[in-house]
């Protein structure tokens, strides 16, 4: 096969219900160039790596697969693939996900061909059950116009991952905290905010599936909010710490829910501890009231059995709301 111009990664987990759907949207694809596929399976239960096995061996030419020996739930699943990838391009595409115009891709390509200074390209995408079934709101709101900056990408998580193709250049070396992050497909966005702008097309051309699972579902949310907030921690030293003042009002309100999460837990120190880095900011960011901080404050003291916390709340002065 020669050279494709596009390397479409699809990541997939116990996506049985859904992957057909996924795959037979990147066959539909009309293009005039080349593109390969790179599916990356994290060892499913529910017969998922069956499906893509077959599919692999029905298109040996387009397909490679890269395998888990067991479920890694990390980065390395999507890094192995970008690794591999031999496309000048590279659109990605959850296993639960799939495109609604047949065009994406080529529209994709003609734009980021047209505008070198832009690092990725992103669009809109509706919103489905799991039965897919389409809900009345789109991904991003109808209208919105583009180029989005590094500034843009740091206020939330606002692009569909199906959505994305970028620049095989922008993931040509990767920085180290980008193994540990815990919002890969955000991390990416800010890799290519920061070599370029992120072009965006005003128009539905996939759907982002919203179901039950993922990564937060799990039990263990305080160690995934302080996974959270490292990586945001490294993310501002990657940045020069150029954006430290819109990157704080996220962190003070991570740090605010873990003092909750571990009172809770019966664990005071640590809740002190995330109380006192978080609970400024996040009351002069206004990510939480005056009111709640108080009376989370208050619940810890009463809870306390430990001087330090009398002592915490004395050198404290409650923060000014901010009119």
């Amino acid at each position: 096969m020669p050279t494709p111009k596009v390397s479409v990664v699809v990541l997939t987990y116990n996506h049985a219900r859904f992957i057909d759907e996924a795959l037979q949207s990147v066959f539909a694809q009309r293009t005039d160039f080349d593109f390969e596929i790179l599916i990356t399976e994290d060892c499913s239960t529910d017969g998922t790596r069956e499906i893509v096995k077959r599919y692999a061996r029905e298109h040996p030419s387009v397909i490679t697969l890269l395998l888990s020996e067991r479920n890694q739930n990390d980065n390395d699943v999507l890094t192995r693939a970008l690794r591999v990838a031999r496309g000048e391009l590279i659109a990605l595409l959850e296993g639960d996900d799939f495109w609604t115009s047949r065009d994406k891709l080529q529209r994709q390509v003609c734009f980021l061909d047209a505008h070198p200074e832009c690092a990725s390209c992103v669009h809109n995408a509706w919103i489905v059950d799991e039965t897919g079934v389409r809900q009345p709101e789109t991904f991003c709101p109808i209208g919105w116009q583009g180029p989005f900056t590094t500034r843009d990408v740091l206020r939330a998580n606002f692009i569909p991952t199906c959505s994305t193709m970028l620049r095989r250049t922008v993931v040509d070396s990767l920085p180290s905290w980008f193994d540990r992050a815990i919002a890969q497909d955000w991390s990416l966005h800010l890799l290519c905010s920061e070599r370029g702008a992120i072009g965006y097309l005003d128009e539905v051309m996939a759907a982002y599936r919203a179901h039950a699972g993922g990564l937060w579902s799990g039990s263990d949310t305080v160690g995934q909010l302080r996974r959270m907030v490292r990586s945001l921690e490294e993310v501002n030293d990657f940045t020069g710490r150029r954006y430290a003042a819109a990157l704080a009002p996220r962190i003070a309100r991570y740090e605010f829910r873990l003092a909750g999460l571990t009172r809770a837990q019966g664990d005071l120190a640590a809740a002190w501890r995330h109380l006192r880095r978080g609970m400024p900011a996040a009351v002069t960011s206004r990510q939480v009231s005056v009111r709640e901080a108080g009376g989370l404050a208050a619940r810890l003291l009463a809870a306390s059995v430990r001087p330090v916390g009398v002592g915490l709340v004395r050198r404290w002065r409650m923060p000014q709301r901010v009119r």
